[in-house]
């Protein structure tokens, strides 16, 4: 990432899709599908989400610090790659992540449609990845991590964690379950 300064206070520019979270492709999609004025009124909300810094500070800045930001986010145009990782470490727990739909017992899978029936589509994502991202324990027997039951009591903390924690490259994947 790289930093910039506007306003005596530094801001951290992603530079690919692996530095953006899931609540920030989130927010990306919702702003989406608002129509907008201008092209760089739109640009200037985009930023604004990547870079959590609000519109009217970056409504001062100049022609020439805009373009350069916007060189820095030209991967925005691109398609977000899907890197799969089985294990993806936050705060040094380690997380595993489930690669089949069909591997959720039938007792997820109603927990699972329920979120679905109540998602948005630009929610929808993070409200499922408690289901697919799970803690994980070693499983002695294969010297393997294994994802650990789901727990619903925790699924609002990990839900949380999970959109700051994560970048939208590593589970964008799961969408093509559905």
């Amino acid at each position: 990432m790289k930093t910039i300064k506007l306003k005596d206070k530094k801001y951290k520019i992603p530079n690919s899709w692996g530095e953006v979270s899931v609540r920030q492709f989130q927010a990306i999609t919702k702003y989406s599908k608002v129509e907008y004025k201008t092209q760089i009124e739109n640009d200037l909300k985009i930023l604004s989400i990547l870079i959590d810094c609000k519109v009217s500070i970056l409504e001062t800045i100049t022609k020439e610090q805009y373009d350069l930001i916007l060189d820095e986010l030209a991967f925005i145009y691109q398609v977000v790659p899907k890197n799969q990782q089985d294990v993806i470490t936050i705060n040094k727990n380690k997380y595993v992540t489930m690669s089949k739909l069909n591997k959720l017992n039938m007792g997820e899978m109603i927990d699972l449609e329920m979120i679905i029936k109540d998602s948005n589509d630009y929610d929808f994502l993070g409200r499922i990845l408690p289901f697919f991202i799970r803690e994980s324990e070693l499983d002695i027997k294969n010297n393997s991590l294994k994802h650990k039951p789901f727990d619903s009591d925790n699924y609002e903390y990990n839900k949380e964690l999970f959109l700051d924690n994560i970048s939208i490259d590593k589970v964008l994947y799961i969408i093509d379950f559905f």
